[in-house]
């Protein structure tokens, strides 16, 4: 009897000590992670000793505070931030446009014109993304926002084709406050992902964060987790398509102009990879 309990209990201990490791190609390792460097990690699991790279890992669960194997391990692909201008402060080569008259107002933080700021008539911002986010299949997309009239209907976000092609990646779409993700996958087929309630207010700036680690799609709002719900993908589509901030396309229109929203973006960044909630917390 004494031996079986030392089973149980060694069986049991094992189990609470393990570490999880989602790949980015949506696989999950479970072990203990035994050596750490700054290229591989080392996990120990039922069937031997697996060298990780770290270039392959989008996220995990750990048993010890291990996160710090994780610091150096994502990019900024696009690092918006405005100060009576635009600029990507991100080390990859995105152009930016902007259409109609996007004027500047005080952020959150009380800095004098630092807001980015659309009218919801046809002002936009057009972005011809690096490769890296046209190639872009997990990912962190983090932006803080002030929506004048959450009434209104209207893409906060979108990463769709333009008229003459209707493949899409992803876009954020918000309505009496409830923000709803649609994401097309590999084999380009649709998704919606709706926090299902209302979190976002008129005239109040809220920070949104989206996730997905290839099997895990994670909607945060203040830095809160509001939704996640595991996916029937592991890869998301990748056109060679524009990326638009306050719009997206209209099918069989040649504007821009009826899926605008009128907010106001004081920063809006995405990263290469599904950040952890301690990450996020820590974006500077």
């Amino acid at each position: 009897m004494k031996r079986f309990f030392l089973i149980v209990f060694i069986f049991t201990n094992i189990l609470i000590q393990a570490d999880t490791i989602y790949l980015k190609d949506g696989r999950k390792l479970t072990g203990q992670i035994e050596a750490m460097t700054e290229d591989i990690i080392i996990l120990v699991t039922d069937f031997g000793r697996i060298e990780i790279k770290r270039s392959s890992i989008a996220g995990g669960v750990f048993f010890e505070d291990k996160q710090n194997f994780f610091q150096a391990n994502y990019k900024t692909l696009l690092d918006l931030n405005f100060s009576n201008s635009f600029s990507d402060k991100s080390p990859e080569s995105n152009s930016i446009q902007t259409f109609g008259e996007i004027s500047f107002e005080e952020n959150q933080d009380g800095a004098s014109r630092s807001a980015a700021t659309s009218s919801g008539t046809g002002n936009y911002i057009k972005i011809i993304p690096s490769t890296s986010i046209v190639n872009l299949n997990t990912f962190t997309i983090h932006l803080k926002i002030k929506i004048k009239d959450v009434t209104k209907p209207g893409y906060i976000f979108s990463f769709y084709a333009d008229k003459d092609n209707k493949e899409g990646k992803f876009s954020l779409f918000q309505n009496m406050g409830i923000p709803t993700l649609y994401v097309m996958d590999k084999d380009k087929a649709y998704h919606t992902f709706s926090v299902g309630k209302k979190i976002l207010e008129n005239e109040k700036w809220a920070t949104l964060t989206m996730t997905f680690d290839g099997s895990t799609m994670r909607i945060y709002n203040n830095l809160s987790e509001e939704f996640s719900q595991e996916t029937k993908f592991t890869q998301i589509n990748c056109p060679q398509i524009n990326f638009y901030i306050f719009t997206a396309y209209t099918p069989n229109k040649d504007n821009y102009t009826s899926f605008n929203i009128a907010a106001s973006i004081d920063f809006f960044k995405i990263f290469d990879r599904a950040l952890t909630t301690e990450e996020i917390i820590s974006i500077k």
